[in-house]
């Protein structure tokens, strides 16, 4: 677990499997879980900072995902910078 002082909340996915962070802003403790399940992305959070973006840098045998869903809404796939990102 990583834990981080920040004001805006990018969370950055490689490979498979389920991550999770803890950032610490000025309101308080963010906790963020990202499981990602076949072509999807599904990312929780409890805290005071929203998430703004997922990045997804390339990762040996890892394509980016084709949907992603941060606290039950749907985040739009584009590319940032030539990283696939998802951004709501």
């Amino acid at each position: 677990m990583t834990e981080t002082l920040t004001t805006d909340l990018g969370l950055v996915q490689w490979g498979t499997g389920t991550g999770h962070c803890r950032l610490r802003t000025p309101e308080g403790v963010t906790r963020a879980q990202a499981v990602r399940c076949g072509q999807r992305v599904d990312v929780e959070t409890a805290g005071p900072a929203p998430v703004r973006s997922v990045a997804f840098p390339p990762a040996a045998d890892t394509a980016p995902p084709d949907e992603v869903v941060v606290n039950g809404g749907r985040f739009t796939l584009t590319t940032v910078a030539g990283v696939p990102t998802a951004s709501g």
